[in-house]
């Protein structure tokens, strides 16, 4: 939760809940393979439905193709915030929330190319399972950033701090709203 505004224009933060829904929704994000994953160097990823479920254990690259594929995806997400900086009627913006799919494909298609074509991805696997997919390919690239986030998160200071930041980023990035006033009504000033 935040709190009403200080003098110096800035939110005062307030203790987050216990179960606070941006803080878990973060955490959700940082998927933790398991220490036999880790010792063996795989990325195990779940793609189709049932009976044609199918588990997929992917190499995790080693350094030199790992940085390799952190430039590729570098780049991508500089074309991404390119496009969204040039689009100002928002249509890219709603085409990355309900089309992202095709920004994981390519990324996880340019990870193992093998095992994660892109053509065999759509015809095999859900938007879920592809985010997932994504999500672990991605910790396994940054895992320093990762870590250092659960870090963070497990501290109730610096999961607020982190709550405060996106709050306040949210805020200043629409021109049109302005965090909710709690100092109530305005009443006459005394004079000294």
């Amino acid at each position: 939760m935040t709190g009403p505004i200080n003098g110096a224009g800035g939110l005062r933060a307030l203790p987050a809940p216990d179960g606070d829904p941006l803080i878990a929704a973060i955490r959700s994000l940082l998927p933790e393979r398991s220490a036999e994953d880790r010792a063996r160097g795989e990325i195990p990823v779940s793609f189709g439905t049932g009976d044609s479920s199918e588990l997929i254990r992917i190499p995790v690259l080693f350094a030199k193709g790992n940085r390799a594929w952190q430039e590729t995806f570098k780049a991508a997400l500089q074309k991404l915030v390119a496009d969204v900086e040039a689009d100002d009627s928002g249509a890219v913006i709603i085409a990355v929330l309900t089309g992202a799919t095709d920004l994981q494909l390519d990324l996880l298609a340019a990870y193992n190319p093998e095992r994660l074509a892109k053509d065999w991805l759509e015809a095999n696997a859900t938007e879920e399972q592809i985010l997932a997919a994504f999500l672990q390919v991605t910790a396994a690239a940054y895992p320093l950033v990762v870590s250092g986030a659960r870090t963070l998160l497990a501290s109730p200071q610096a999961a607020q701090w982190i709550r405060l930041q996106l709050v306040q980023l949210l805020y200043s990035a629409s021109s049109t709203s302005s965090p909710p006033s709690t100092a109530g009504p305005s009443g006459r000033s005394k004079k000294s």
